[in-house]
């Protein structure tokens, strides 16, 4: 990753947003992991209620 002269540091913070939304996506990700987890650990839960 090269950076010339660039007195904002425009190109910084482009490739530090890019981080942030890989991060974010990854975690958005294994959230929805996580829900989708847990609402098969419910409906087996439901199930084993309505057996008992």
């Amino acid at each position: 990753m090269n950076f010339y002269h660039n007195p904002y540091g425009i190109d910084r913070i482009k490739e530090k947003e890019k981080l942030e939304n890989e991060r974010m996506e990854k975690m958005e990700k294994a959230i929805g992991e996580v829900v989708k987890e847990l609402r098969n650990i419910g409906d087996k839960l439901e199930k084993i209620e309505k057996r008992i």
